[in-house]
């Protein structure tokens, strides 16, 4: 996972697009490389937990892992996701850009509707799905436990 942001170089003046590799956290809440799961279900959301390191008042996003953005341009979070086909053993990758701009709509605050999972049941039936697009506040009483700012 990767920011990507657009600044004018202090050598010469031109635009230069710039990356800094993010952490991540891991199951237990630490920092880690990167996060990966042995094994998914068809069709069940994972979340990537990735910590902003400062306050989070409003969007959009005026600094992640202390990298200023206030005087960047066209910030975006980039998540790459690799994994092994079962059966085939063939390996598969994906990415997906978010755009830190608050008018393209990219982030929320607040957090996504919980799914709650049932080994005994199809990922789809799971309850959850009916809203989970939707974005509960601090002030709904149903929020999972308070995790660091991501």
């Amino acid at each position: 996972m990767h920011l990507r942001y657009l600044e004018t170089s202090p050598f010469d003046g031109s635009r230069v697009i710039y990356k800094k590799w993010l952490k991540v956290l891991d199951e237990k809440g630490q920092r880690a490389d990167e996060r990966s799961w042995l094994a998914v279900e068809r069709g069940a959301p994972f979340t990537v937990w990735i910590p902003v390191d400062s306050t989070v008042g409003q969007l959009p996003l005026t600094r992640i892992q202390g990298k200023d953005l206030s005087a960047s341009e066209d910030a975006k979070l980039m998540v790459r996701l690799t994994a092994r086909a079962v059966g085939l053993g063939s390996e598969v990758a994906d990415e997906r850009w978010f755009d830190l701009d608050a008018a393209h709509g990219d982030f929320e605050l607040g957090r996504f509707v919980p799914l709650k999972a049932d080994p005994e049941r199809d990922v789809w039936q799971w309850e959850g799905w009916e809203g989970f697009d939707s974005v509960l506040t601090e002030s709904e009483p149903d929020l999972p436990p308070t995790r660091p700012a991501s």
